[in-house]
């Protein structure tokens, strides 16, 4: 009798010892949980971390020297049919000086519509600067063809188109359109994780870090500025891309920067550069003696969709006239 009462309780005492044992046992377990899941997400989080530079390397290719050399006399307009490839890399070997700028620049574009041929070098030198690749259509910059007549504050889908085959034609006024680079951004406000933002100089940037892919921002702009990466980067065989300007990935929003890799530094965006009969002027609005300014000044301008409250960077004048093919201007 004396036998069993001592057998029941060492099993009571086992048990006990037991159920102490597992409790520390999974304590420890759960300690060590905790510990690894911590330290995994810090080293994840490490390895995220967005770095432009380790990230774009591997996909950029340096210039050749045979392309660094090449030169163009800025003085002398190039006609169309001196540039049918637009990967002549006579659109992206200019290197042009901005005057200096004041303090806290406030960056602007005026394009003269009235000048503008509708070459479309403007769009072909804007793809090889930014290494816009194959797979995204239509490039950052848009250029329609209307008629004269039409007034600018009355364009719209129905009278005018972007696919015309030739220029420039009499009668007819050619308009570029790209990011407005807007006071008053609807992109910048829809972002939900602030990837589209306003600097302090005026260019509406994007963090592509950041940039979920929700495309907010191209529903909310007026000016269907942005463009979506459906696909992965594909590249012309032989193109040769620009170290200063990230690829963008699959998954993300891309438009134009007023190339602000360039303009930082000093020097103007490639499309003001590259222009045959100087319809685009780029400036400080910040200074009064600066082009812009005083161009806006002495000429009527407008802005598209001005109505909408955007206020955009970008302005458009028509006191220019027309180059054709020979380079004389029409009559």
């Amino acid at each position: 009798m004396r036998g069993a009462k001592t057998k029941k309780k060492d099993e009571a005492n086992m048990t006990r010892f037991s159920r102490r044992k597992f409790i520390r046992i999974a304590l420890g377990l759960l300690s060590l949980a905790i510990f690894f899941g911590d330290f995994i997400r810090q080293v994840t989080a490490q390895a995220e971390k967005p770095d432009v530079q380790q990230k774009t390397k591997p996909q950029l290719q340096p210039l050749t020297e045979q392309k660094q050399k090449t030169k163009i006399d800025s003085s002398t307009p190039l006609i169309i049919k001196d540039i049918e490839d637009p990967y002549d890399p006579r659109l992206v070997e200019q290197n042009t000086r901005m005057p200096e700028p004041s303090p806290n620049p406030k960056w602007a574009l005026v394009i003269d519509v009235g000048a503008c041929i509708g070459c479309r070098r403007c769009m072909y030198a804007c793809r090889l600067e930014n290494n816009i690749p194959e797979t995204i259509y239509p490039l950052w910059i848009q250029v329609f063809e209307a008629d004269a007549e039409t007034p600018l504050s009355e364009l719209s889908r129905e009278n005018c188109t972007p696919e015309y085959t030739s220029s420039p034609k009499p009668g007819k006024r050619y308009i570029p359109v790209q990011c407005m680079h807007c006071d008053n951004a609807p992109c910048v406000k829809v972002c939900p994780t602030g990837a589209r933002y306003k600097s302090e100089d005026g260019i509406v940037d994007t963090n592509y870090y950041r940039c979920i892919g929700c495309r907010y921002c191209m529903v909310s702009c007026p000016y269907s500025a942005n463009r979506f990466n459906w696909y992965k980067p594909v590249f012309r065989e032989g193109r040769e891309l620009n170290p200063e300007v990230p690829v963008r990935p699959v998954g993300v929003i891309e438009k134009c920067t007023f190339c602000s890799h360039r303009v930082r530094k000093g020097y103007y965006p490639r499309c003001v550069e590259v222009c045959p009969v100087k319809a685009r002027r780029f400036g400080d609005l910040n200074d009064p003696e600066s082009e812009v300014s005083k161009i806006l000044e002495e000429v009527p301008s407008i802005q598209l969709l001005q109505e909408l409250g955007t206020q955009p960077r970008i302005y458009y004048i028509t006191r220019g006239v027309k180059w054709n093919e020979e380079g004389e201007k029409w009559k």
